[in-house]
């Protein structure tokens, strides 16, 4: 009940009434099968259990039909598909195959009885036309040891019935292996000795005598014939789980393989999206501050050498009039750093793309930034593998993007930390390399990462930068065709991984 509710949450009005049905045709199966325990008649009950049995399937195959619409994944709906097509499959086999085998083997027992339904039928015969009665018939002693012989010859025989319009006699074997012989005169209407249960036997042979007015019946018990059908049942149902199993298995591999597959190439195509995205938006932004970079850069220019000039002359008066003319050039030269910074993130410019060891370019980069290394607790470690190609890059810019990086990693950790630089070949060709830059600091959230290459973004206070760092290292990265990707959690620590191409070989 509780799978169905959470079934039935989870489809659409379009594919409720499956479930529906499905249900339906469970609770429908449950009342048949009441039904069968409180039918009369033998017939009634084996036409009610085809009904049921018919009704089963349909509840199964609907229901299966439901679970496999309800999820997206490739690999849950084609998996119960196959299985309900095997299960439905199988149960089609197994009745066939139990029908014919189960009619095979009462035609074994008939022709089994034959020769003693016929020897039976002529020793009646014989001894009737010389006018013995019955019950002189049945007290022979050829007729009775025929008989008891033929019991254990015959597992499936139970009883062994003679009629004459006037008498009836019958042979019974009971459990213990005893022989009951009982006999009816005046039979009227069939009712003398009486007629075997169906549900606890079956009619084995029937063969008529005297013109018709007579008739030998030989029953055979249901529970061998049952115990013969459950055999069968359970040899074909294993052999074909077996085959299922395998089957299953293998189109299992092949079509989880290919949901994996599926999913990852949703992911890759997420990803660069993502990156698409974020690439338009910067080029956007690129273009804005190139603009706004060229405006501003020539006023900031003229205004820093005037103030130049005029610091420059000695005649000039007062010293707090020195004091504030080098104010507007120190702030003139931080405008004019700026306007070079969004230069640089919207038109980087490789200069001379050669062929650099990346190794090299780690150990310049990490020259460079000693300075930030060297506080307290900051550990640094490199691992570049061996045989890496060069990459082709600017090696002044490039140094400038791995060092940005590392004063970004040293910032992370004010209370110290260790920051890894590896070098290592990217997966796939063509030929890569790829730098990961981690360190151990606060981390950033997703909110937060997914702005970091934005320009004039930063996380530091007021004064201590200027947000375009990590801008004009995703500049940089873009110019050598290369890409730059970042991956952090608040507590756990940032890593940025560089992936540039390399000199084919």
């Amino acid at each position: 009940v509780g799978s169905y509710a959470r079934a039935h949450r989870g489809l659409s009005l379009g594919r409720r009434p499956i479930v529906h049905v499905a249900m339906g045709a469970g609770f429908a199966a449950l009342a048949l099968r009441l039904a069968i325990w409180w039918a009369g008649s033998a017939d009634a009950r084996l036409v009610l259990w085809n009904i049921e049995q018919a009704t089963w399937s349909l509840s199964l195959a609907t229901f299966a039909l439901a679970l496999c619409e309800i999820g997206d994944d490739l690999f849950d709906r084609v998996f119960v598909r196959l299985q309900t097509a095997f299960i439905l499959l199988a149960g089609v086999v197994m009745l066939v195959l139990t029908q014919a085998g189960t009619r095979d083997y009462l035609e074994g027992i008939q022709r089994r009885s034959d020769a003693l339904a016929d020897f039976v039928r002529a020793h009646v015969e014989y001894f009737r036309e010389r006018h013995d009665t019955l019950g002189a018939i049945v007290d022979r002693r050829d007729l009775t040891e025929r008989i008891t012989l033929a019991f254990g010859d015959l597992p499936e025989l139970r009883i062994v019935r003679i009629l004459t319009p006037v008498q009836s006699a019958a042979f019974e074997i009971g459990e213990s292996g005893s022989i009951q012989r009982s006999l009816a005169d005046h039979l009227a209407a069939d009712v003398g000795v009486p007629r075997p249960d169906a549900d606890e036997y079956f009619l084995m042979q029937a063969l008529p005598f005297g013109s018709a007015d007579g008739r030998v019946e030989l029953y055979g018990t249901r529970e061998i014939l049952s115990r013969y059908t459950r055999r069968q049942i359970i040899l074909i149902f294993s052999l074909f789980t077996g085959v299922v199993v395998l089957s299953t298995a293998a189109i299992g591999l092949v079509v989880r393989g290919a949901s994996q597959t599926l999913r990852q190439q949703a992911r890759e195509i997420n990803e660069q999206q993502r990156r698409l995205l974020q690439a338009t938006r910067l080029a956007a932004i690129g273009e804005l501050a190139a603009g706004v970079a060229h405006e501003v850069n020539n006023p900031a220019t003229t205004i820093m050498s005037r103030a130049s000039f005029l610091l420059s002359q000695r005649e000039l008066g007062s010293p707090s009039d020195r004091e504030d003319l080098g104010a507007i050039v120190s702030q003139a030269q931080r405008i004019a750093a700026t306007t070079r910074g969004l230069l640089t993130f919207a038109r980087p410019q490789a200069r001379e793309v050669m062929a650099v060891p990346i190794d090299a370019i780690v150990a310049a980069a990490l020259h460079n930034v000693r300075d930030a290394l060297h506080a307290p607790g900051i550990a640094v470690r490199t691992s570049v593998a061996p045989g890496l190609p060069p990459v082709l890059a600017d090696p002044d810019s490039l140094i400038r993007a791995v060092e940005n990086l590392c004063r970004n990693a040293a910032d992370a950790m004010p209370d110290g930390g260790m920051l890894t630089i590896a070098g290592s070949l990217a997966d796939g060709p063509p030929a890569r390399v790829r730098l990961d830059i981690a360190d151990t600091g606060t981390g950033i959230d997703n909110e937060t990462l997914s702005r970091i290459f934005d320009p004039f973004f930063t996380t530091k206070e007021v004064g201590k930068g200027t947000g375009l760092g990590l801008s004009i290292v995703h500049g940089i990265v873009n110019e050598h065709h290369g890409t730059i990707a970042a991956e952090s959690r608040p507590g756990a620590g940032t890593r940025f991984t560089i992936v540039l191409p390399a000199e084919a070989r």
